[in-house]
This record gives C-alpha cells, sequence and structure tokens, in this order.
C-alpha cells in the first residue's frame, strides 16, 4: 500500500506524502463481502467516533442485530471497540420494547482505504468493502459536480467542475467528460485507474492552463492525491502540489440545479494525452 501511494505521488515530500497517505476516514454507508451476500454492515462516522451495526444471524439461523461504536485511529486506520448483540426488540407495527443486549467480544476494522478493509469478529475475519449500488463502477464517481483544488505554495487553486457527460479517445479509451461550472471554453476529462487505483482529472481553463489532479485517496465524495498547474502546451513531468477534491452536487442532481455547459470538445484531446501519459507512468511504476 505504502509503495503505490509513493508511486502515485511521484517523489512528493515523504511527510506530505504520509499526510495524504493516513489522513481519511472510511466512507460512510453500507459494506459488506461481494462472496457473502445476505449479511452486511453499515458504517457511519462523524469527527472520529465510528458506528458499526451489522445485521448478521445466530448460529441457528435467527437475524440478530449487532453494534460497535468508538473512536476510529487516523494514525493506524484501524477500528476497534466491544461488540454488543441485541434482541427482543421492537416490530413494525408494534408497541415499543427496548432490546436486549449483550456482549459478544470485540470487533475490529483494518482499514487498507476509504472503501476497503478487513474485519475481525469473535472466530474469525473477512474482507468488506463500501457497497456500490448507485454506480455501475467506480468510474461513475466522476458523474456530478466536484470542487477540485489544489495548494501552490500559500496560495489555493480552485475550481468547480460539472462532469455529465462521456468522451471516447483517439485509441478508444473511455473517459468522464465535463467544464468548469458555468464558464464557456474550458474543458475536463476524468477517469479511474485500476490498478494501483484512483482518478485522474484534468481541466484546462479558458486561458489554456491546464490543471491536472492525481487522486489515491478516494471515494464517492472525496478525493486526496496531488496536482499539477502547467501553462499551455505543456505536460506536467511531476506533481508537486497537494490536491483535493469534494462533491458537491450527485449526477442526478444536476437535472434542475445546474445549466449545464458543454465542454470545448477542441481542447480533449490534448486534456487525453495528459490523462494518457499519467496513467501510463503510474501503471509502469506499479509494476516495477
Amino acid at each position: 500500500m505504502k509503495r503505490a501511494l509513493w508511486k502515485w505521488l511521484g517523489g512528493l515530500a515523504l511527510v506530505a506524502s504520509s499526510t495524504v497517505a493516513s489522513a481519511y476516514s472510511p466512507s460512510p454507508g453500507l459494506w459488506w463481502n461481494p462472496n457473502e451476500s445476505g449479511r452486511g454492515y453499515n458504517i457511519d462516522i462523524q469527527d472520529g467516533a465510528l458506528v458499526v451495526t451489522a445485521y448478521v444471524y445466530t448460529a441457528s439461523g435467527a437475524a440478530t442485530w449487532f453494534i460497535a461504536a468508538g473512536p476510529f485511529d487516523t494514525t493506524s486506520t484501524q477500528f476497534s471497540a466491544q461488540l454488543g448483540a441485541f434482541s427482543g426488540g421492537q416490530c413494525f407495527g408494534c408497541t415499543y420494547s427496548a432490546a436486549t443486549g449483550v456482549a459478544e467480544g470485540t470487533l475490529t476494522i483494518k482499514f487498507t482505504s476509504p472503501e476497503t478493509g478487513i474485519l475481525y469478529f469473535p472466530g474469525g475475519s473477512t474482507p468488506i468493502e463500501h457497497e456500490i449500488y448507485g454506480y455501475s463502477d467506480q468510474m461513475d464517481y466522476l458523474y456530478g459536480e466536484w470542487a477540485f483544488n489544489m495548494q501552490i505554495g500559500s496560495q489555493i487553486d480552485a475550481q468547480w467542475v460539472v462532469f455529465n457527460s462521456t468522451y471516447t479517445g483517439t485509441d478508444g479509451t473511455p473517459y468522464i467528460s465535463g467544464t468548469e461550472d458555468g464558464v464557456n471554453g474550458t474543458a475536463a476529462l476524468g477517469t479511474f485507474v485500476a490498478s494501483p487505483p484512483g482518478f485522474v482529472v484534468s481541466v484546462v481553463d479558458t486561458t489554456g492552463n491546464t490543471h491536472t489532479y492525481a487522486m489515491p485517496v478516494f471515494d464517492d465524495r472525496r478525493m486526496l492525491g496531488d496536482g499539477a498547474l502547467e501553462p499551455p502546451g505543456v505536460l506536467p513531468s511531476s506533481y508537486p502540489n497537494v490536491a483535493a477534491g469534494n462533491r458537491l452536487l450527485f449526477r442526478s442532481d444536476l437535472v434542475t440545479a445546474k445549466k449545464l455547459e458543454a465542454p470545448d470538445t477542441a481542447k480533449l484531446p490534448a486534456l487525453e494525452e495528459v490523462l494518457r501519459q499519467r496513467v501510463q507512468a503510474l501503471t509502469n511504476a506499479h509494476v516495477d
């Protein structure tokens, strides 16, 4: 994991790499093991306090709710707390009846990314991942509106980007395309890299400058990584700036919330070359 992140960050100072690599919390929502359909976990976190609820079964097959709550350690990216089993509570349409809880040992989750981890429970363990149910795949995370920014010295370079269409590259590679929010004459392309996993996004503004973001830490609502800002016609040779992306709107929100601009299609081939170069560099580094 550390090796892959170091390759991603492309020579960023070690202290910055460590900060980006560890400064995340797990993605809130439904989690599961795709090979164990029928049981699952809901994970939520608020300011370092994490709660896990699990819908699993007793040895006799009776459905039982489990809950564990405690602090999430951002340094070790690990959560551990007492596990409680609850039964005998209120049914739909019934008069309220408090559930009875008993301690069932310790539940621990070692998160390997915001979307993956290993869950350790009394008697065993299982790999789990953030469940994707509203998207066809992780590439679809880009659809909607994102606020991207990178720190350049003491300044913050920021852009709001709407991704709402697709673009097929000259070599047949599919991309998600878009434009800066409400700004004519701009264009944006994004892609998902499966190995090592992460997103690469490139945006060309009205002056022709190219803003490129490489994001190895991500979920469907935030991204962390590094970025580069280059003048017209210059391909990034390094990514020296800490960068982040935060979702503003989902694709379904765009229908009524935004007057959508069309990207400047003449600028897309140049962005395609930026993404192709970066993706190839990441792939080569991961294989080495």
